[in-house]
C-alpha cells in the first residue's frame, strides 16, 4: 500500500495560453493553510471567506465558510462554483475583490 507523497494542482490561464502544474508535498494546500490560520486565530471556519480565481484555489474555496470566485476563472471552475452556490465576482480588471469588500463592509457607493 502506497501513500501519496505529493499533491498535484493545475492552474490555467487560457487568455495567456498558459497552464501551470503545481507539485506540492502531500497535505500542503491553500485549504490546509486556511484551516491552520483560522485555528491559530481561534476563528471558526464558518467565519472565513476565500476568494479564488483558478484550480489551485479549489481546496481553499471548499474549506472556507464562504467562497467567491472571480469571473475570469476557467469556465469549468465557474460551473463548479455555480453548482456549489459560491458567489461569482466581477473579474480582476473590474476590481471584483474590492467590490466584494465594499459590499461586505457596507461601503459601496
Amino acid at each position: 500500500l502506497h501513500t501519496a507523497r505529493v499533491a498535484i494542482h493545475r492552474t490555467e490561464y487560457p487568455e495567456r495560453d498558459l497552464c501551470i502544474v503545481d507539485i506540492l508535498p502531500a497535505g500542503c494546500s491553500k485549504g490546509i493553510a486556511l484551516e491552520r490560520l483560522a485555528r491559530s486565530l481561534n476563528l471558526p471556519m464558518g467565519q472565513t471567506l476565500a476568494v479564488g480565481d483558478n484550480w489551485n484555489d479549489l481546496s481553499m474555496l471548499q474549506t472556507a465558510g464562504s467562497a467567491a470566485l472571480m469571473s475570469n476563472a476557467p469556465p469549468d471552475l465557474l460551473a463548479l462554483a455555480r453548482r456549489h452556490g459560491w458567489r461569482v465576482l466581477p473579474s480582476h480588471a473590474e476590481d471584483g475583490v474590492a467590490q466584494l469588500l465594499e459590499d461586505l463592509l457596507g461601503t459601496a457607493k
